[in-house]
């Protein structure tokens, strides 16, 4: 596992639930994820990612943080059958940002960064690549848990 890398992301995790939702989570001990077992994410967001570095950031959390999120973020005007895809749109550009300011933050040459995507329903799995660890950073808020994911490598 690379802590440095470790480190920047929970640094960037953190600034961004304090600027969004005016939350700070606290995080929890990293691992690397060697086997996928049964989950309680109900939503995920993730991009991959390419350049200097090659790989894909994720974030995995639970819908009813996802609601509670949604309200913190002041994104209430909506009609109630939106408010899903209101969702996935904010989970979508929490992972996006976090992407980007790491690549940035990490000196990544030429970075490019897909469009973000979300997955959502019971026991989903993100593909990750096979030749990248998994590391798996867990976060909790006073609203709930969250984790961020990540299985990037340096090209070169």
């Amino acid at each position: 596992m690379n802590t440095e890398l470790t480190d920047v992301i929970t640094t960037i995790t953190i600034n961004i639930f304090e600027k969004l939702f005016r939350e700070k989570p606290v995080p929890g001990l990293p691992s690397v994820v060697n086997e996928r077992k049964l989950h309680k994410w109900d939503i995920s967001g993730f991009s991959a990612v390419a350049g200097s570095m090659t790989g894909v950031m994720a974030i995995r959390l639970t819908a009813a943080l996802a609601d509670s999120l949604l309200g913190k973020a002041k994104l209430e005007h909506y009609e109630h059958h939106e408010k899903w895809k209101i969702i996935n749109d904010m989970v979508a550009e929490i992972v996006n940002t976090l992407a980007g300011n790491v690549l940035t933050e990490s000196g990544g040459i030429n970075p490019k960064i897909s469009v973000p995507i979300t997955v959502t329903g019971k026991d989903h799995i993100i593909a990750h690549p096979k030749n990248n660890a998994i590391v798996c950073i867990p976060f909790s808020l006073s609203l709930g848990s969250f984790e961020i994911e990540y299985s990037l490598n340096w090209i070169g």
